[in-house]
């Protein structure tokens, strides 16, 4: 659900925020259950994210602020940690991204 950016002229009106709404119901209809951001913290719990750990799920890189790794449920359960390994879409798999 990251990066979100709008131009600074349109800032403040909800965009951002409508838009990863949109993003969420297309990924609950989806059967999605849990989805994965790393952003602002106070940004994206305004639409339902948490800070997480990586005892909870492994970030797919190192991360250079772990208070950005977030996590929400989306069929409103609690999240349980996760074994394995993560992995992010291609475009965004760079090390100085996180």
């Amino acid at each position: 659900m990251a990066p979100v950016a709008i131009h600074t002229d349109w800032q403040g009106r909800g965009i951002g925020q409508n838009l990863i709404k949109y993003g969420i119901h297309h990924l609950k209809k989806e059967g999605v259950t849990l989805m994965f951001t790393y952003g602002d913290p106070n940004y994206f719990s305004k639409v339902g994210f948490s800070q997480i750990t990586e005892k909870v799920a492994k970030a797919p890189l190192k991360l250079s602020q772990p208070e950005g790794w977030l996590c929400q449920s989306l069929v409103g359960s609690e999240i349980e940690p996760i074994t394995g390994h993560s992995h992010c879409v291609e475009a965004l798999n760079k090390a100085e991204y996180w």
